[in-house]
């Protein structure tokens, strides 16, 4: 993947990191519901903070990253006004698009049956909470795990395959934490199935860009947390 030009950034790093704070202010209710209301609003405006700036630095460095690899992004590249890179000619956006929703529903679908099959706890916080915590799951964490971890990692190795690896490692220590306590096979099927998601994202993102990702995890995260 040969590697490109600096390009401009300032409206993608707008967009994305504007995104980042609705994500991290929608994902205060289910936050709650987890700590079981336990959170003052000083905890909850030092999380929106903390979780703002480390989203905008991801997202700026992440940015840069994927402009030296030469990954995809198709999208969000029209906002700058600048001629495409290689890699987002490739495919257009329409295909791009509804191929990850198509694999957004099946990952989503996949998560509620999957947590029926092992009969797994109640999700906590109310449904609007949890569905409101999809823009955090879709921005917040994309930015970090494959816009930042994958970018650079494929930037600095040149290998798009060891990429979506670290990505999926990555993907799996966060997802980690959710199941911690939980029956060893919860765990563990937890854990596997999360990594093949992984994989399947960071594929996705070098084969249609980070908007895709971000979108197929939106929605099988909405389908998740709505009807697990």
């Amino acid at each position: 993947m040969a590697e490109t030009a600096l390009i401009v950034i300032r409206m993608r790093w707008f967009v994305l990191t504007v995104l980042s704070v609705l994500g991290a202010v929608l994902f205060l209710p289910f936050l709650k519901a987890v700590a079981r209301g336990g959170i003052s609003l000083g905890q909850e405006s030092v999380f929106t903070i903390i979780v703002t700036v480390l989203s905008a630095l991801s997202i700026w460095a992440g940015l840069r990253f994927a402009d030296q690899a030469g990954l995809p992004m198709p999208l969000l590249r029209r906002i700058e006004g600048v001629s495409p890179v290689v890699a987002d000619t490739r495919h257009s956006a329409s295909e791009a698009l509804l191929s990850a929703v198509i694999l957004g529903l099946i990952f989503g679908l996949g998560g509620a049956v999957f947590l029926h099959i092992l009969h797994a706890p109640p999700l906590p916080g109310s449904l609007p909470a949890r569905l409101a915590s999809s823009l955090f799951a879709a921005v917040n964490l994309e930015s970090v795990i494959h816009l930042l971890i994958m970018s650079a990692t494929v930037r600095f190795t040149r290998r798009v395959w060891l990429g979506v690896a670290v990505a999926a490692v990555a993907f799996v220590a966060f997802h980690a934490s959710g199941v911690a306590g939980l029956p060893a096979p919860v765990i563990m099927a937890s854990l596997t199935v999360n990594g093949a998601i992984g994989i399947l994202l960071g594929v996705m993102y070098a084969r249609y860009g980070i908007e895709a990702v971000m979108l197929a995890h939106a929605v099988a995260h909405l389908l998740t947390v709505g009807l697990g």
